[in-house]
């Protein structure tokens, strides 16, 4: 698995950024108007994903709930599958039965293809990275009936980053019909761990009305 993994396609590690040997990932993005999420990312020694973890907040808006997670498989040449669930079981057979599980390859030149498994829909993303693994573009495209109505959605995203490699400005390009949106946001981070990982940072849109804030925490094997 080790040799198959490196030598084909990057560690999650990589593609995520991290230094030093992660067991588990959590973020808390909470906004200005104070609305919160959460995504747990669990690796395995070698660096893979094997689980993400997405939680909201309840119906009352009190506590944070696990609606989702992704589950994922072990790669077989530079293709994985993942499996995407509701965390609860009572609810995977409604959601399996319109999904097919996603598909994840890496192509020769450091694109990242990801095809979503909605049945009676084309979607996919595809997303290119530097000679570093840092993500510089990811286009995604798909098409679905809604209300009798084919509706195709074409979005664009540009990553930039400083000398020192931080990312600092996300641009966003979106085409649907006959609707098209533009907008970017700022990136800043505030404080790293000792391995240099990201603890905490802000982001702003350009009008600076939907910032929010990142604060992450780490588990190391």
């Amino acid at each position: 698995m080790s040799s198959l993994v490196q030598g084909q396609v990057p560690t999650d590690w990589q593609v995520d950024g991290l230094k030093g040997k992660v067991k588990k990932r959590t973020m808390v993005r909470t906004w200005t108007d104070g609305a919160i999420k959460k995504e747990e990312v669990l690796y395995n020694v070698e660096g893979v994903k094997t689980k993400t973890l997405l939680y909201d907040t309840d119906g009352s808006g009190s506590s944070l709930v696990c609606e989702y997670q992704n589950i994922y498989r072990e790669y077989k040449d530079n293709k994985r599958y993942i499996i995407s669930l509701p965390c609860e079981e009572e609810d995977n057979e409604y959601t399996m039965s319109n999904r097919t599980p996603d598909r994840e390859y890496w192509t020769a030149d450091r694109q990242q293809v990801f095809i979503y498994g909605f049945l009676g829909n084309d979607s996919y993303s595809r997303s290119t990275y530097d000679e570093e693994y840092r993500l510089i573009n990811k286009e995604s495209y798909t098409k679905f009936s809604s209300g009798g109505e084919e509706r195709i959605v074409v979005s664009n995203i540009f990553y930039t980053y400083n000398e020192g490699g931080e990312l600092i400005r996300l641009d966003y390009s979106s085409k649907s019909n006959n609707e098209e949106e533009k907008s970017y946001y700022l990136y800043e981070t505030q404080k790293r761990d000792k391995r240099e990982n990201i603890l905490r940072r802000i982001v702003q849109d350009k009008e600076k009305k939907n910032s929010f804030i990142e604060e992450f925490t780490y588990e190391y094997y």
